[in-house]
């Protein structure tokens, strides 16, 4: 019974996109309702997407589960979420990672002896527990103080995940920029992506 479900709103929601939209949105409101402290006071991303990660599981745990910073991968010789990326991305390396092109099998030779296999943390995931085949959405959270380099390899990262070529296949990725401070009172920055890049008609309509 537990699959058919599974398997039931996992097709509606690849099929009905405007709807996991609608439903990220009414998490977002009842986060601001509730939780606007957290955001006004500019307290840690964490903190953030834990009680979010909240109010997604009222709306998505009648079938998925809804977890913070879940490494665990099922399909990985070590059992842990890894990508792989160029030799210290994170260090400002992005003169190669142009070369990336974000599909390993497009690599070019020259470009294999800069990558490295890392340990990966999503902020949050909506999925089933144990296997790959129901990863449903993805998301990496960020303030809007933060550091240009962390947000650029949160982009890089909803790339590999919806890559569906790759491990993961996700469905849907999606960052969320939060204003924070004074002008927490703007609603976030969503960019969604899809089959490994953005989607321009998911970001059509930002939430």
């Amino acid at each position: 019974m537990e699959e058919n479900c599974i398997d039931l709103f996992m097709g509606i929601f690849k099929n009905e996109p405007s709807l996991i939209k609608l439903y990220l949105e009414y998490a977002l409101e009842l986060l601001f309702i509730y939780d606007k402290h957290l955001i006004v006071e500019n307290l840690h991303e964490r903190t953030i997407a834990h009680r979010l990660a909240i109010y997604l599981e009222t709306l998505f745990g009648f079938c998925f589960n809804v977890d913070c910073e879940y490494n665990g991968n099922k399909d990985h010789a070590t059992g842990r979420k890894k990508i792989w990326v160029i030799e210290d991305l994170k260090r400002k390396a992005f003169d190669k990672l142009k070369c990336l092109m974000m599909y390993h099998q497009n690599l070019k030779e020259e470009v294999l002896e800069f990558l490295q296999e890392v340990n990966v943390y999503p902020d949050i995931i909506i999925h089933k527990r144990g296997n790959n085949n129901y990863n449903l959405l993805v998301i990496e959270i960020k303030k809007m103080n933060s550091d240009y380099d962390d947000i650029i390899y949160d982009y890089y990262k909803l790339q590999q995940f919806t890559n569906q070529n790759g491990e993961f296949q996700y469905a849907y990725g999606v960052f969320i920029e939060f204003y924070t401070g004074r002008k927490a009172y703007k609603k976030p920055l969503l960019k969604w992506f899809k089959d490994g890049k953005e989607d321009d008609e998911l970001n059509k309509e930002n939430i």
